[in-house]
């Protein structure tokens, strides 16, 4: 019967090694043992990856590294005083009202995540360098000017929040956090980032929002786990060729910047779904947008583009697509092999007529044709059978043109009120 045993608690005993036979506990989801003895990892766990809930808390075993899942079981202290009576239990510290980060913070081993947002700190000390077994670090909305370089040593940490400080620069010592996995650094006045920030192999998401940056390094290109480049607000002008090497961003966020072209090598990333180049001042896109063939989404808002490229219409998974606040004059008839496209946002720009092939667009729904110098459509428009949002001023339409138009929208899912 035992061989469909699902949860197993073996917690607050005196357990030096495991039970023989329990690797052969094939259905088993649950196994606690918490508070025990065991001084190493058990090797038997090596080989139960069926195992889904794993608890090892209260256990003398070095090095131990808790889950996530395990961490959100443990006491979060609140009080240093008290953590510091008991440091073989203390797992999880949140800190509140404090302008100055005792140094005996390097007494805590055992410490995995520090919660010191929202605080008055001017800096950390050297010591916070002890804290080995971190692996979770919040010292945003704070008064950093500076970091230490002893933060380099904690070879644990996969979460840095350094947002909403004072940062002019960072230590050359940030790259060596290997299993980094997430860096916040908006809100800060970093001018630069470190050249050697591309050594942050295992980094999931960057954020660098709010800053003062006006170049990116060309290492930034060698962060191959990299899924989420958030930069917008800053002050960039250009963008590095290195990008290209990203293939695995999902999503790059760029809106607010001074870009005003974009290297070809872009539009290598296959994996890429959202770009947000919003409110920048370009002037032209790559003539190879198109290899961008798993675009979702699309912000091109607020820049000044004349003219697409042709290769557009090659965004087989584009679904939204934003060129509001442009000077585009026309649109390439390419444009209607956008055959996923939503959501399609034209307002704001110097139209003077519409590409019959718009009518192609069978999955449009929302069309925003606001403010621009239309005084003409495509009967092709009534095509759009999803069509449900239609956005227009019609003051310079004829009585026949408003007449076909009306025509047209019957088949489609807009009530035209004038």
């Amino acid at each position: 019967m035992l061989s469909h045993l699902e949860v197993l608690h073996l917690d607050n005993n005196l357990l030096t090694s495991l039970p023989e036979g329990i690797s052969r506990l094939a259905k088993l989801k649950v196994l606690t043992l918490t508070n025990n003895k065991l001084r190493s990892y058990p090797k038997e766990l090596a080989g139960m990856l069926w195992v889904e809930d794993l608890q090892l808390r209260g256990n003398p075993i070095e090095g131990l590294l808790l889950s996530p899942k395990e961490l959100r079981l443990t006491k979060l202290y609140t009080n240093l005083e008290e953590a510091l009576r008991e440091p073989e239990q203390v797992y999880r510290l949140q800190l509140n009202g404090i302008s100055n980060l005792d140094r005996d913070i390097k007494k805590l081993t055992k410490l995995q995540v520090l919660y010191l947002h929202n605080n008055s700190l001017q800096s950390l000390p050297q010591e916070i360098g002890a804290l080995m077994h971190l692996q979770e670090l919040n010292v945003s909305s704070n008064q950093l000017e500076v970091l230490p370089g002893e933060m380099g040593a904690l070879k644990n940490l996969q979460k840095l929040h350094l947002g909403s400080n004072k940062l002019t620069r960072l230590p050359e010592e940030i790259s060596e956090l290997k299993n980094l996995l997430h860096l916040d650094l908006g809100l800060n006045s970093l001018t630069a980032l470190p050249e050697n920030i591309g050594n942050l192999s295992a980094l999931k998401q960057l954020t660098i929002t709010d800053n003062k940056l006006q170049s990116l390094p060309a290492s930034l290109g060698k962060l191959q786990s990299l899924e989420d480049l958030i930069a917008f607000n800053n002050s960039l002008q250009t963008l590095p060729q290195s990008l290209g090497g990203l293939q695995g961003l999902k999503n790059l966020h760029l809106m607010g910047n001074k870009l005003q072209g974009l290297p070809e090598e872009l539009t290598s990333i296959k994996s890429l779904q959202t770009l947000d180049l919003n409110s920048n001042t370009l002037k032209s896109l790559p003539d190879n947008i198109g290899k961008l063939s798993g675009l979702k989404d699309l912000r091109l808002k607020g820049n000044l583009l004349e003219k697409l490229p042709p290769s557009i219409g090659e965004l087989g998974a584009l679904e939204k697509l934003d060129l509001g606040g442009n000077k585009l004059q026309s649109l390439p008839t390419e444009i209607g092999g956008l055959s996923k496209l939503q959501t399609l946002n034209l307002s704001g720009n110097s139209l003077s007529g519409l590409p019959s092939s718009l009518g192609n667009l069978s999955n449009l729904q929302e069309l925003d044709l606001w403010n621009n110098g239309l005084s003409s459509l495509p009967d092709e428009l009534g095509n759009l059978k999803e069509l449900y949002t239609f956005k227009l001023q019609i003051d310079k339409l004829s009585p026949l043109q408003k007449d076909k138009l009306k025509q047209s929208m019957l088949s489609t899912k807009v009530n035209l009120s004038f």
